[in-house]
């Protein structure tokens, strides 16, 4: 893999040029049953990119913005390979002017500009972190909410940190999924949990 990224500050604003040409991580999965094996085909792709940001204040705006040449997609019906492009962008506010107080909204877009692919051509999804530090920063609790406006349901993930001492740090979370069995994060909706720690260092 390999790509130049350019980046210059101009009026406030931090903005970066990017360009790689890279193997798509995320394989296409099939089933070949004359050799009774499940492939995971790899393909090449060129990644085109942009990013800005700028703060206001206690305000912050960050934006982001990709576009894949080839990505490839698998039928469900008729299991025919779909090759598309597609184009993603994403765009932050993030506050800090609460002491101790963090929060960021972020709107995620997807578009594969292909009619063949299969669900939908175009997917959304909202996420909303608020992290709150209290106890001379011992202590760190964090809430995130991702919100998939497709399918309309949400993961919701909580963590606390307490640091008892130097070496010592307690932690406790939840992962929490809503929606239908149908949905991105709905389909884990029997797969709730809950979970504690302790870190020792030595």
């Amino acid at each position: 893999d390999f790509g130049p990224r350019f980046s210059t500050f101009e009026r406030g604003w931090d903005l970066s040029l990017n360009y790689l040409y890279h193997t798509i991580d995320d394989p296409l999965i099939r089933f070949d049953p004359s050799e009774q094996r499940v492939l995971a085909d790899y393909n090449r792709s060129h990644l085109l990119g942009g990013t800005a940001s700028k703060p206001f204040g206690n305000v912050t705006l960050r934006s982001e913005v990709g576009l894949e040449s080839e990505k490839r997609f698998l039928t469900p019906d008729t299991g025919a390979i779909v090759d598309t492009a597609v184009g993603s962008y994403v765009i932050g506010l993030d506050f800090s002017g609460w002491r101790d107080w963090f929060i960021s909204a972020q709107f995620f877009q997807t578009y594969r500009f292909s009619n063949d692919t299969p669900d939908r051509s175009s997917q959304e999804q909202a996420t909303l972190l608020v992290r709150r530090n209290a106890l001379n920063d011992a202590l760190t609790m964090e809430a995130l909410c991702l919100y998939d406006l497709n399918n309309r349901d949400s993961l919701i993930q909580l963590h606390a940190e307490y640091a008892v001492a130097t070496r010592v740090v307690l932690n406790a979370g939840a992962d929490l999924f809503f929606g239908e069995s149908t949905g991105t994060f709905g389909q884990f909706h029997d797969e709730s949990r809950l979970e504690a720690g302790l870190t020792l260092s030595f």
